[in-house]
């Protein structure tokens, strides 16, 4: 019975064991690892030209040590530093709140057309070279303004329904309207109709005018005496 026991006790230990190497492992396994560019995978930008325009950059490092983060742009199918200009500057800004966190920005001031491109940041040390994921950059050649008038149609966007709206209404009132004649018609014909079958009616059954009768009953004597 005591041997059981044991053998209990030993196997609940031994799975202790592997349990809490499992852990260690896994935790040592996702460790954040130094140094780490962020940009996320597929980042497509969309600028208005001639407007003011930045990407960033996000640099993890472990050594307390000075890093500077280059960018680079496709051209002719391979990676170019991107040197600065009036339009072009870059610049960097340690985190206040992760010592070991910089941001680097890439700023285009009146952005055009000839900056549209694939872009990305790379740093470089003694010992490691890393770049992030490609940062795509479009640039429209309208400006905000136009872009918005063109896809607006040039009018506000309430305005068909509006004419759907008044078309129905015009549609209804004008079927409404020729209903209205229509039995306006019919009740002045049966009106028409009903007065003159009265207007017979009363001259059928009216009696003879004394005239008439006076003129009739001279007519018999006549022809009673012209018998005898």
């Amino acid at each position: 019975m005591d041997s059981a026991n044991q053998r209990k006790t030993s196997l609940i230990h031994y799975m202790l064991i592997v349990f809490f190497l499992n852990v260690s492992t896994d935790a040592l396994g996702h460790a954040v690892k130094c140094p780490l560019l962020k940009v996320q995978r597929g980042t497509v930008y969309k600028v208005f030209i001639n407007k003011t325009f930045k990407i960033s950059c996000e640099l993890m490092f472990c050594e307390h040590q000075k890093v500077n983060v280059t960018w680079t742009k496709v051209i002719l199918n391979s990676w170019t530093p991107v040197s600065e200009s009036d339009q072009i500057s870059t610049s960097q800004i340690y985190s206040s709140s992760h010592t070991n966190t910089l941001t680097s920005y890439l700023t285009f001031t009146n952005i055009s057309k000839h900056h549209e491109g694939s872009y990305r940041c790379e740093l470089n040390l003694p010992h490691i070279s890393m770049y992030s994921h490609q940062i795509n950059v479009s640039v429209s050649e309208t400006t905000e303004r136009e872009n918005t008038d063109l896809s607006s149609g040039s009018y506000p966007w309430w305005l068909p329904y509006l004419f759907i709206c008044s078309g129905a209404l015009i549609l209804l009132l004008l079927v409404m309207s020729i209903l209205w004649i229509s039995a306006c018609k019919s009740s002045k014909r049966k009106n028409t109709q009903r007065t003159q079958v009265q207007y017979t009616a009363t001259s059928v059954q009216s009696p003879p005018s004394p005239s008439v009768q006076k003129r009739d009953e001279e007519t018999q004597k006549r022809s009673i005496t012209a018998t005898h």
